[in-house]
């Protein structure tokens, strides 16, 4: 079953759900019939998935996730795709396996947010933005995420 999430409770990670190649959180989950809930409070596009967010067709994949179950993967230098499994205590052979496309995607820096553009007097155009960083999920103070490349260019 669905359960609701305070927003500490979703800053701690509750209710992180895959739908489609999108990851995104919830904060309401209203029963509307058997196995069917009313979802809302969304924080869409987590962790760099925002190019997903139009992609969603009828019966998407939904997957709650478990914070606690989950653990990095490693991914080799210039993969195209790769192969992985999912095998649990008690599951029998064959082991589910499947494909991803492009796993590195998730290594590549966050496009900014919020860019300006104001012409200036002497025919300059100053540019401004808002940082977005793996370092900083938690958007705490409105301001730049603290950088966690080496560098910024």
């Amino acid at each position: 079953e669905l359960a609701n999430a305070d927003p500490s409770q979703l800053l701690g990670g509750a209710n992180a759900a895959m739908l489609g190649q999108e990851l995104f959180q919830f904060a309401n989950a209203t029963p509307i019939a058997p196995r069917r809930y009313r979802l809302s409070g969304l924080l869409r596009g987590r962790r760099g998935t925002e190019w997903a967010m139009g992609d969603h067709m009828v019966g998407d994949r939904f997957v709650l996730l478990d914070p606690l179950s989950l653990m990095p993967i490693s991914v080799p230098v210039g993969a195209a795709t790769m192969a992985v499994m999912a095998a649990g205590i008690g599951d029998a052979l064959p082991y589910p396996e499947d494909s991803v496309t492009a796993p590195g995607a998730a290594l590549r820096p966050l496009s900014p947010v919020h860019l300006t553009a104001t012409a200036q007097s002497n025919g300059d155009t100053h540019l401004r933005w808002t940082r977005r960083s793996r370092d900083g999920w938690r958007w705490v103070d409105l301001g730049d995420a603290p950088r966690a490349e080496e560098q910024e260019r």
